[in-house]
């Protein structure tokens, strides 16, 4: 069966995380949406959520500057 799992197969949680993200990088190089975005997680009431908001803006507008060539993207567990 194409395009469903197996009983005994788990889904891959990379490409489902990769996917997201992918997405979420789009919808923020929209101007409004990013302050959309960059306002729900200010409104969290956690500075740390909010300035892993802020880290994912700039990667939607300048992915250089948040994972340049040959470093991973950082982490998303605040520490």
């Amino acid at each position: 069966m194409t395009g469903t799992l197996e009983s005994n197969q788990m889904p891959n949680p990379k490409v489902s995380a990769d996917s997201y993200r992918e997405g979420l990088l789009d919808a923020l190089k929209n101007p409004e949406e990013a302050a959309h975005y960059l306002k729900a997680c200010l409104e969290d009431g956690d500075i740390r959520v909010f300035l892993l908001a802020i880290r994912d803006v700039a990667a939607a507008l300048t992915p250089l500057i948040a994972s340049p060539p040959g470093f991973p993207p950082p982490s998303r567990t605040p520490r």
